[in-house]
């Protein structure tokens, strides 16, 4: 009885000791994101971002918006990184913008606050190249590239949990042992 009153004790130690937290940076791929001119496809949008794991830093970019020529213009292939642009927002959690120059500029803007889990983009999302204009986003989704990573407190009451079970079991097979 006495080693079990020891053993809880110490278990109750462990689960309130402060465990740090974990942190992973969220990679968000996007998903059959197009974009039109005036109600005419006019090309697509592929790659990723990283945010921090707070969602609060844009870590990196690498969104590609494929080429395309729709009512005499051309929209050259253009690929927005964290590195060529220049990064612009205010508020994180609705959008961001990366600008090369004056030439080119990608806004993304999120459908609902942005979220860990992904969502979609708004119509308001747009590609702009001056030479030949905007491309509005029509349809297109962002989703993260990696499973959530398990807080370690969650990952120390999973142990505790297995512990006290063994520890039961334990106990219970030495009663069944000493009754016989």
């Amino acid at each position: 009885m006495r080693g079990l009153l020891r053993m809880s004790a110490l278990v109750c130690l462990v689960a309130i000791a402060p465990a740090p937290r974990s942190s992973a940076d969220v990679v968000f791929n996007l998903a059959d994101v197009e974009l039109a001119v005036g109600g005419t496809a006019a090309g697509t949008l592929t790659g990723s971002f990283t945010l921090s794991d707070d969602l609060a830093t844009l870590l990196a970019a690498d969104v590609t918006a494929s080429g395309a020529l729709v009512n005499g213009f051309t929209f050259e292939p253009v690929t927005y990184t964290l590195a060529n642009s220049t990064f612009f927002t205010n508020n994180l959690a609705s959008y961001f913008q990366l600008s090369q120059g004056s030439t080119d500029e990608l806004r993304l803007v999120f459908d609902g606050p942005l979220a860990a889990t992904g969502g979609s983009l708004s119509s308001m999302s747009y590609e702009w190249q001056w030479t030949a204009g905007n491309r509005i986003v029509t349809s297109g989704s962002y989703a993260p590239s990696t499973p959530a990573v398990p807080e370690p407190s969650s990952l120390a009451l999973a142990a505790i949990a297995a512990g006290s079970a063994a520890a039961f079991g334990m106990r219970r097979a030495r009663r069944r042992q000493a009754a016989c």
